[in-house]
């Protein structure tokens, strides 16, 4: 793991997450008792504890699973566009599926401690509920975003160009061209041919991942079995929890990086490039 970014341990992730919802789901339980109290009320202690925690343990299930399905929604992956309108329709799923996990508990606790029915009003408590959860789904997605740029590697410097660069030759269906590297931004396995992104265009090349990987040389990096990108294009770094990765470009482009090859992005030094 690169540079010892805390942020990256999924343990203090996974701490955060339950502090969120732990902390105020217990201080809302006492306050309970206290204003149950303050009205001359006799509350038994365990019922706003099991209110709250049952309600807690249904954040902590959709939260998860919205945490899971997260990078196919991130601007990164879809743009902004779709990622807000990605959002919208999870919003509600999200204060459904919080709902029924809740009430859930609260009906087999009731049924299997109490003996009766957990009296649920769906008319009432749903809309009351996702009034509540409406908001709290947009703090948990602003709290995903941030954990996930402070887990952000910063982007390596790039390796300084040799004062003079050679071409390479590249093999195309009908001709041959002579490119010189920094005019290759990433090259990609498509199929039998590799694709070159270039500032004029992509190029469609008969040769293998292998020749060209080693035709570019330390100004580039492998990042993924399919895709091989120039340092010096590279503005940002993005690991999900399973250690793989997205790398953006300057043009806008992303592409996903293995963990397998995620070593190889520690920048080597100039005077390393020209031995």
């Amino acid at each position: 793991m690169s540079g010892g970014n805390i942020w990256r341990n999924q343990a203090l992730r996974a701490a955060i997450w339950i502090a969120v919802i732990l902390v105020p789901t217990t201080v809302n339980s006492f306050s309970r008792l206290t204003e149950a109290s303050w009205r001359g009320e006799t509350v038994p202690t365990w019922l706003p504890f099991t209110l709250e925690y049952s309600s807690a343990i249904g954040m902590w299930v959709v939260i998860a699973l919205y945490l899971r399905a997260r990078r196919w929604v991130v601007p990164a992956a879809i743009g902004w566009k779709r990622s807000i309108a990605a959002h919208v329709l999870i919003a509600p799923l999200f204060c459904l599926g919080h709902f029924l996990v809740m009430n859930g508990l609260r009906t087999a606790i009731w049924s299997a401690f109490l003996g009766r029915a957990y009296g649920l009003n769906w008319v009432a408590e749903l809309p009351y509920e996702a009034r509540k959860d409406f908001p709290s789904f947009a703090t948990f997605v602003l709290l995903a975003a941030i954990l996930e740029r402070l887990a952000t590697d910063p982007a390596p410097a790039p390796v300084v160009a040799r004062a003079k660069m050679a071409t390479i030759e590249v093999r195309t269906s009908s001709r041959t061209l002579f490119l010189r590297p920094d005019e290759i931004r990433s090259a990609s396995a498509a199929g039998n041919y590799i694709e070159l992104a270039t500032a004029q265009g992509d190029v469609l090349a008969r040769q293998t991942m292998a020749s060209i990987e080693e035709q570019l040389g330390a100004g580039f990096v492998r990042v993924h079995r399919s895709h091989l990108v120039a340092r010096a294009e590279i503005v940002r770094i993005e690991t999900n929890a399973s250690g793989d990765f997205t790398v953006t470009l300057r043009d806008g482009r992303s592409l996903p990086g293995s963990r397998r090859y995620r070593d190889r992005l520690d920048t080597k030094t100039a005077s390393e490039e020209a031995v």
